[in-house]
């Protein structure tokens, strides 16, 4: 589906997504903050619930900033390095003090946020040391798995039959002299294909 929606990101919700609504249906779209106008195309669709895609946020949010990784919506491994490094401290902080919201918050968050830097050096220096002109890495959106599948599979069968000719082999011309051969020659009768009549 691609058809486009326009609509105002009312909140975020668990995971990441925000949360709109258009031509009256709830629509959720990645990568946006509350209080965003964007642009956004549909993806699929369950009765009045919408699942898009970003196209265009045409009225930022002030909490917005340029994302550090250069891999961010492609990896599909990080949500939320859109938003300043206070906003996200803000949330967390909002959570913790809400009975309702605090299961959604551990001590892993807080410890990670705290080396958030040190994870961005490693992961680019993973990306430095290990990726080859022979075997490079190749990023894949892993939002959607099915769709990561199909899309590591047309990577292998890419890298396999990268040089593999894929033309039909030529005729060999032993084989084609003797079906030449076999076209010219008598055919064999039914009573020589069976055996003398006087063997039975």
């Amino acid at each position: 589906m691609s058809d486009e929606l326009r609509l105002s990101i009312e909140k975020l919700v668990y995971g990441g997504d925000g949360l709109g609504h258009a031509n009256g249906n709830t629509v959720f779209v990645p990568f946006v903050l509350p209080g965003e106008d964007v642009r956004a195309a549909e993806k699929s669709k369950k009765k009045k619930v919408v699942w898009a895609k970003l196209v265009e946020v045409t009225s930022a949010s002030k909490e917005r900033i340029a994302a550090p990784c250069p891999h961010f919506q492609t990896c599909g491994g990080c949500h939320y390095q859109h938003i300043t490094a206070d906003e996200q401290l803000r949330r967390f902080r909002d959570r913790l003090i809400k009975p309702l919201k605090r299961w959604k918050l551990t001590y892993e968050d807080f410890r990670n946020r705290a080396r958030w830097s040190d994870y961005e050096t490693a992961i680019e220096d993973m990306m430095a040391q290990t990726s080859t002109k022979d075997a490079p890495w190749h990023l894949i959106p892993a939002n959607d798995k099915p769709y990561g599948r199909i899309a590591a599979l047309r990577i292998l069968v890419d890298r396999l039959g990268n040089g593999v000719a894929l033309e039909p082999r030529p005729i060999d011309p032993k084989l084609l002299k003797e079906a030449k051969r076999a076209r010219t020659s008598p055919r064999a009768t039914s009573s020589a294909a069976a055996g003398p009549a006087s063997a039975r």
